[in-house]
């Protein structure tokens, strides 16, 4: 190693065995402090009616973190308040194997999960296996339900669970327990010591990033999920969709060319490596998981396009939890330029395999309600460190926890993070595997996104877009 890349190596050892030796400590205290939150919650809560009648288990199945089987878990007590005779598993694995388990599960068309949390991008996929239940058929039994939820929720969360994806006309699958989406985080103190404004657009990112920059305090200026997987192919595309472009020339027939070598595409990859040097060592091999930590520890002061971090806010979690603020994400300073929010979010489907369909509808739906029904669904859930969908409980909270405010701001500006194709997965892992090469200097740019292309082309003629 030349001297450089040993201090970044020795740097990187560091924070890794701090976070091994620490680890422990924290997620216990996270734990306890949550848990003392949402008990109290629970234990205050009664509930108008009572169905002692209703009885049977119910597995429910989750990516693990505060914010998905966190926010899930702590809405089971006050379910089983109203049914006390239903017995709700919940089972959880870490985020970065979630995806990938939920599709391999329903496509060995297993009946393990009565219900599952999933993010509205695989829904395409899972529909073409015939995996999910309608339930258009459920919600038009309680329309006064249903009618609170569609003026709760925003129209572009509610869309994401039809297919085709965003169709008013589609075929409604889910329902939004979550919301996400790419905005900034930054340290308010930090920004206000040294003079700065979250920048609006890209092209002044840069030049906030190197003021902030202090590695010999353990400081760094930038921090994005990089990870060489669908990760990095997230900044990417928010990038590229902030400068005008797109994954295609036109999503139908006739069209279905990539554009990722483009000056859409350029501008992204250029900027990202341009903040290479400025990154936090753990950038390259993370997920919003470990990129949270940084946000908590002290170690990140800044992120132009990051998700899935109200934990930022929480005490328990930061001791940096009041200086964390958030703006929407930058646009592109060229003539195309605009602001775009990649709008992530989590669901609740039900598995055609499950056996009680049923019961998983009262489930998922008590999950999924708001403030009309019991405010304390919502109030758990923000407990929990949880990212609700339902704009009266982020209304109700947007003050205490800035980032809340920061997913209602960003919501007039939200796109899909994925395109409606059941290959939609497979192209942003293969772009991002791209991105992590061309920001870790193993490729350059240009190669980066002719491989794009490429990959994307290829696949595309496998599954017989070109006729």
């Amino acid at each position: 190693m030349d001297d450089k890349a040993y201090e970044v190596y020795k740097r990187t050892m560091a924070l890794a065995d701090h976070h091994r030796r620490t680890a422990m400590t924290r997620r216990r205290m996270i734990q306890l402090s949550a848990a003392g939150s949402i008990a109290a919650i629970a234990a205050n809560f009664v509930p108008r009616d009572v169905y002692a009648d209703v009885s049977g288990t119910l597995v429910h199945f989750s990516a693990s973190g505060k914010r998905l089987d966190g926010a899930s878990r702590a809405v089971i007590p006050l379910f089983q308040k109203i049914y006390p005779n239903v017995e709700i598993e919940l089972a959880s694995i870490p985020m970065n194997e979630f995806e990938r388990k939920t599709l391999t599960t329903m496509a060995n068309k297993s009946d393990t999960y009565d219900t599952i949390l999933v993010d509205y991008g695989f829904c395409t996929a899972l529909d073409k296996m015939g995996a999910m239940v309608p339930l258009q058929p459920y919600v038009d039994q309680d329309p006064e339900w249903y009618e609170d939820y569609v003026s709760d929720v925003s129209e572009a969360y509610r869309l994401f669970y039809n297919v085709p994806l965003g169709d008013p006309n589609g075929t409604l699958y889910g329902l939004a327990f979550d919301g996400n989406v790419n905005i900034q985080y930054y340290r308010k103190d930090v920004f206000e010591k040294k003079g700065l404004k979250p920048p609006l657009v890209w092209d002044e990112v840069l030049d906030v990033v190197k003021e902030l920059h202090d590695p010999d305090n353990d400081v760094y200026g930038f921090a994005a999920h990089l990870k060489r997987d669908f990760w990095a192919g997230i900044p990417f595309y928010a990038i590229m969709l902030a400068h005008g472009g797109n994954w295609f020339d036109k999503n139908a027939p006739g069209g279905w060319n990539p554009q990722f070598e483009s000056e859409a595409g350029y501008q992204a990859l250029n900027y990202l490596t341009q903040l290479k040097p400025f990154a936090h060592p753990l950038s390259a091999n993370a997920g919003e998981d470990e990129i949270n930590t940084t946000f908590a520890d002290g170690s990140s002061v800044y992120s132009p396009t990051s998700m899935g971090a109200a934990v930022v806010n929480d005490p328990s979690f930061s001791r940096h939890a009041a200086d964390w603020f958030f703006e929407i994400a930058p646009r592109g300073a060229n003539p195309e330029g605009v602001h775009k929010s990649i709008s992530g979010g989590f669901g609740n489907i039900i598995p055609s395999y499950a056996s009680n369909h049923d019961l998983a509808f009262l489930w998922t739906k008590f999950m999924c309600s708001g403030d009309r029904d019991y405010p304390e669904i919502g109030d758990a859930q923000v407990a929990a460190g949880g990212q609700p969908a339902r704009m009266r409980t982020l209304e109700r909270y947007r003050v205490q926890k800035p980032y809340l405010d920061g997913l209602m701001r960003s919501y007039p500006y939200v796109v899909p993070w994925i395109v409606n194709i059941p290959e939609g997965f497979t192209i942003m892992v293969l772009i991002g595997e791209e991105t992590a090469d061309a920001f870790n200097g193993i490729i350059d740019i240009e190669t980066a996104l002719k491989n794009m292309d490429k990959k994307v082309r290829r696949l595309m003629e496998k599954s017989g877009y070109y006729g």
